[in-house]
């Protein structure tokens, strides 16, 4: 995967197609690789070849974002927005991280849109930077307890260093 990687980073779509096949999907069942197969493939406009081997990927793990991000906007673009919303949604019965919900929100807002930002695309782009901004606060809170933290710490070392200095007694000789 990782030369196919390599590829995909110099937007070599056939050669990332190549090398993947010659992996086999007989041999490798990793869900990972099937999302790695189906962008190849969308990016070189073989879009049912995309949509079967990112459905590929759902088999070996139902919640593979990745992959039904895809197919939703694959959804979309065949007008079945209904059905890319339903994929998508289904991602609130899970017990999702932060970082996880702002994608799923994001995506949401996406797929929402008519040709143009309406009402629910609003609603579910609000969510996400609403998230994005307490976890932003959250991460400055804690650097600023885990600076406090440090400071007093070398504070107290400092203080004990030379509470032991003044106690000593140097001979000179």
């Amino acid at each position: 995967l990782e030369l196919a990687e390599l590829y995909k980073s110099q937007n070599k779509h056939q050669h990332v197609l190549d090398t993947l096949n010659e992996l086999g999907t007989d041999k490798f069942t990793n869900e990972h690789y099937f999302v790695a197969l189906g962008d190849a493939y969308f990016e070189l406009e073989k879009v049912d070849s995309a949509r079967a081997v990112y459905e590929e990927a759902l088999k070996v793990n139902a919640r593979n974002l990745a992959a039904s991000i895809k197919l939703a906007r694959l959804d979309k673009a065949s007008n079945q927005k209904d059905k890319a919303l339903k994929r998508i949604l289904q991602f609130f019965n899970y017990d999702l991280t932060d970082e996880i919900r702002i994608v799923v929100n994001r995506e949401l807002g996406y797929l929402s849109e008519e040709p143009r930002i309406n009402d629910d695309a609003f609603k579910y782009y609000r969510r996400s930077l609403i998230l994005y901004r307490e976890i932003a606060e959250n991460a400055l809170s804690l650097q600023q307890r885990l600076e406090q933290e440090f400071s007093e710490s070398i504070n107290i070392k400092l203080e004990n260093q030379a509470s032991n200095e003044e106690g000593e007694v140097s001979f000179i000789v």
